[in-house]
């Protein structure tokens, strides 16, 4: 019995060294997906008029890979999809210990989802920008949730110990919530790669204050 014991406390804390395969889970799915974005033309610029040249917009060349925005948001759906592992181990510590763990299905659902997302993001395509899309929505209504619920019970519960599990959730939720506007912004940014308005339909997946965050956003760098 006590054999048993160490092993499930040995495996319980394998499970929390889950994040550490996640930039190598990037970089081969960033690897290999890489001579997708290779179809994708740059961005026009527009040449002056001269004795060679007509001038006019240009295409100068093709992508060699997914853009930056891209990449760090693939990078980390990775680093908080690995986290269903150890979030797996705490639901089920949850169950046997009163039935809490059931509270954490739902996030075990939404960081399996943004591991997938990641691969849909680097892959380009249309379903992948879709789906991470979704997944961000997902997300961020689940951390809002989150947030407030954290927020009070840190408030308003009496026990210490609950304030302070209560207040580092919050936090993660406030860190998930940051992540799920940048994989929000990727996947509109794979879907204007794919030209005929496809980013307003990928937007209509968002939620309305995600939608108005991106769309600030774009005005103010327009």
């Amino acid at each position: 019995m006590e054999f048993f014991s160490d092993f499930l406390l040995l495996a319980f804390g394998l499970t929390h060294l889950a994040p550490l395969a996640a930039p190598f889970a990037y970089r081969a799915a960033e690897t290999r997906h890489r001579a997708e974005w290779q179809e994708f033309t740059l961005p026009k610029v527009t040449l002056d008029v001269s004795a060679y040249r007509s001038g006019g917009p240009v295409v100068p060349g093709h992508l060699e890979r997914a853009p930056v925005l891209v990449r760090f948001a693939a990078a980390s759906c990775f680093v908080f999809g690995s986290m269903f592992l150890p979030g797996l181990a705490w639901a089920l510590v949850g169950l046997v210990a009163a039935g809490a763990g059931l509270l954490g299905i739902p996030g075990l659902i939404i960081a399996g989802w943004l591991w997938t997302a990641g691969t849909g993001l680097l892959r380009g395509t249309k379903e992948g920008a879709i789906s991470a899309a979704r997944a961000a929505t997902v997300s961020a209504y689940f951390n809002v949730f989150l947030v407030l619920g954290g927020i009070s019970v840190t408030i308003l519960a009496p026990d210490e110990g609950f304030r302070v599990f209560a207040a580092f959730t919050s936090f993660y939720a406030c860190l998930s919530l940051a992540q799920a506007v940048m994989v929000a912004k990727a996947a509109h940014l794979v879907a204007e790669h794919h030209g005929d308005d496809f980013d307003t339909i990928v937007d209509s997946h968002l939620p309305i204050f995600l939608r108005q965050l991106l769309a600030r956003k774009r005005l103010r760098a327009a």
